[in-house]
């Protein structure tokens, strides 16, 4: 997917972080931290289910990038860190669903139990989400209003598990 500025509203708190100039990373990207850097969601080694992978990606969930990286470029400026917004309200794209306030979302599916960069899906709990929807829809919807949390940073404050 390509680069899409998601943020719609709410302090970002951005952070920045060390990335790999070999793997592409589009603005409106989930990034997780590994070895140091981060990556989009669908570099994320899948795991035996859906279910797995996402909770494994919460646990190194950075947040959102808000910039697009130099891709095998290198900057004439010296700098090699990407900015991630950590917090605020993101707008991503989901299957048709609906949804309710404060439902837990998290990376949806790709092939297999590999995940995406750009979508979100419901999840079932805490372990799995990256963040809340911010949005009753009662109709069916492509695009929702979700709320971030990055683990890395900030601990994964979603609160528990009703």
């Amino acid at each position: 997917m390509s680069s899409l500025q998601r943020h719609r509203y709410g302090a970002t708190n951005p952070a920045l972080f060390a990335q790999d100039a070999t793997v592409l990373i589009e603005i409106g990207d989930m990034v997780y931290l590994d070895s140091g850097k981060i990556w989009p969601a669908s570099h994320y080694t899948a795991q035996s289910s859906l279910a797995l992978t996402q909770a494994a990606f919460h646990a190194k969930f950075a947040g959102v990038s808000a910039e697009r990286n130099r891709m095998g470029l290198t900057d004439p400026l010296g700098i090699t860190d990407l900015r991630v917004d950590v917090e605020g309200t993101f707008e991503f794209d989901c299957d048709a669903a609906t949804f309710e306030t404060s439902d837990l979302v998290g990376p949806a599916a790709g092939s297999g139990a590999a995940i995406v960069n750009q979508k979100v899906a419901a999840v079932s709990a805490t372990k799995y989400a990256v963040g809340r929807v911010q949005r009753r829809e009662p109709s069916n919807v492509t695009k929702v209003l979700v709320r971030i949390f990055s683990v890395v940073m900030l601990g994964g404050t979603l609160a528990p598990d009703a």
